[in-house]
């Protein structure tokens, strides 16, 4: 099994480790070997497992590893990503839960994603590098999700819709087909979405309107 590690030490962190297990529990692949503490919470263990290095330490490893980012942060994800998706030694997959719905043959899977438990992926879907779709999201067909764009719990993506990168959707957050999302926008829980939006900007309510510029 290939020794991974997964960035972040938080409840992303967690629902990724769990998402691992139960992938290992069909078909052993990783050895999870800890977490990976950014924010410097001071923990040691975390389900069992040690917090064990440090990024800089992580990035000066010697041994083939593989590295998850386990933060719903979008600027922070592309952070890291840019940190370190050029050390030699290191490789980021993309992790899927056992219980997404998805055509494996019809759907797009850019490396270092993570797809949660209950997800729904229709044919045609792209999610580029280091996208995040969360627990029991859909996404309908043709949808295409820029990189390191995070997609919240149950939110609901109708088809044709284009996120670009590092779009952030809210939990139970809608929006209607054929939109597109530009970069950096936001979609507040909950808001339902019916016209395109504009770059770094927050959308929040039903019908969605723009309520302020993000920082």
């Amino acid at each position: 099994m290939k020794d991974l590690v997964i960035i972040g030490t938080g409840g992303m962190a967690r629902e990724i480790y769990g998402a691992i297990k139960a992938s290992n529990d069909l078909a052993p692949q990783y050895e999870v070997q800890g977490f990976v503490d950014m924010e410097m919470t001071g923990l040691d263990v975390i389900d069992g497992l040690k917090v064990i290095y440090s990024e800089s330490e992580l990035a000066q490893l010697d041994k083939p590893l593989a590295v998850v980012i386990g933060l719903a942060d979008c600027i922070k994800r592309a952070s890291i990503a840019k940190q370190l998706r050029d050390t030699v030694n290191l490789s980021f997959p993309s992790i899927i839960h056992p219980s997404a719905i998805y055509s494996p043959e019809l759907v797009n899977i850019g490396q270092g994603c993570f797809v949660a438990a209950g997800v729904v992926m229709s044919p045609g879907v792209d999610l580029e590098a280091f996208a995040l779709v969360n627990i029991l999201a859909s996404l309908a067909h043709d949808v295409q999700v820029g990189s390191y764009s995070v997609i919240n719990p149950h939110a609901n993506i109708s088809g044709a819709v284009n996120l670009g990168k590092r779009v952030l959707i809210g939990a139970s957050a809608v929006v209607h087909q054929g939109l597109k999302l530009a970069d950096d926008s936001t979609l507040g829980m909950g808001a339902v979405l019916t016209r395109n939006t504009v770059e770094n900007a927050s959308y929040f309510g039903n019908p969605a309107r723009k309520i302020m510029e993000n920082s």
